[in-house]
């Protein structure tokens, strides 16, 4: 809006006049800076879902690692119970004359080392704790309770299909296809500046000192972009190049994201055949070597070392089937993630 005053023009032939003219910029205009604006705001909410996945990802990992450390804990617990047991029933054998004193001393050498491996496992569950505490932005002795168990559930996943729902879905690419509209929006409203824009204006005009010489008058008009052509086709160009630097980026996003959901893909399939590795008989071997053994120790058919090599056996057997069901939920939390949140149903 302009205002003016032509007193210090036209004083000296008793005429002067004051007002304001408004500039009226071009409908279309209008329409494509609204779709400019809307199309930004859509890719910065799609920028700020990618920030959410992160930080929901990061959580996730925090609380397997967690729920790890627990059955770590447990395993290392039960461990410790059981060389007390082997410790009584060395030193018993020892007392019957059916075991020599070097028996008692490796049962009791062992047992040390399974309570100093019980207490890193309580550090370790302790600085889980505290980290996923961080994790969910409160102080780091918040006291948890964790309800979840690591399990095994099974996800029949095809994937190319993953890959055609990320496309639709994915936050990041649509993120990139807000932007893309975005700048063609823009390109469209560059050409919008060789359209002619429209003004208006109002005025009090005064006809000497007499009150009867005070008129108001109005004014219509169009401002043609005559001296400005130049500039408006180096906004053309420039919003030209614009777009093709976004259809770009649009490609470059797909292509990162199908490189991520193959990644993540090929991972949880590998984890998946760990765990399935485990649960087709080595985790059960392992319990019943430890049963035969345990028997065969307690009748005098076995050895103190041979009946601490199968515990040992069985306790890193489900430390490992623990760590690959661990290792299978960060997988599937990863894939969930480069594929913009959640699964196909």
């Amino acid at each position: 809006m302009c205002i003016r005053d032509r007193y210090s023009i036209t004083k000296n032939f008793g005429e002067r006049w004051s007002g304001f003219i408004q500039n009226v910029e071009f409908p279309l205009k209008w329409v494509f800076k609204g779709i400019v604006s809307r199309k930004e705001i859509n890719a910065a909410e799609k920028e700020f879902e990618i920030t959410k996945l992160d930080v929901i990802g990061k959580i996730k990992e925090g609380y397997y690692r967690a729920l790890l450390r627990v059955k770590d804990l447990e395993y290392e617990t039960g461990n410790v119970k059981l060389l007390k047991d082997f410790y009584e029933k060395a030193k018993l054998r020892y007392k019957m004359g059916e075991a020599p004193h070097i028996e008692v001393l490796k049962a009791r050498v062992e047992l040390a080392k399974a309570e100093g491996n019980q207490f890193v496992a309580k550090g370790e569950l302790g600085l889980a704790y505290s980290n996923l505490n961080t994790l969910l932005n409160q102080p780091q002795d918040t006291p948890l309770k964790l309800t979840d168990q690591l399990v095994y559930r099974e996800y029949k996943l095809n994937l190319s299909e993953l890959k055609q729902f990320a496309e639709k879905n994915h936050p990041l690419v649509r993120s990139s296809l807000y932007n893309l509209e975005s700048k063609k929006a823009g390109k469209s409203l560059a050409y919008t500046n060789f359209l002619p824009d429209g003004y208006i204006g109002l005025f009090r005009m005064y006809f000497g000192d007499s009150s009867e010489g005070r008129k108001w008058a109005s004014q219509i008009g169009i401002n043609f972009p005559v001296f400005s052509i130049l500039k408006n086709f180096g906004e053309v160009k420039e919003a030209k190049s614009a777009v093709r630097e976004a259809e770009a980026k649009l490609k470059d996003t797909k292509n990162q994201v199908f490189l991520a959901i193959e990644k993540a893909y090929k991972e949880l399939i590998a984890a998946e055949r760990q765990v399935k590795i485990y649960e087709g008989g080595i985790l059960a071997q392992a319990e019943e070597m430890y049963r035969i053994a345990n028997e065969s120790y307690t009748e005098g058919q076995i050895g103190y070392i041979e009946l601490l090599e199968a515990q040992r056996t069985l306790i890193s057997t489900r430390k490992e089937y623990a760590f690959s069901l661990y290792n299978y939920q960060v997988a599937l939390s990863e894939l969930i993630k480069a594929v913009g949140g959640k699964l196909p149903e």
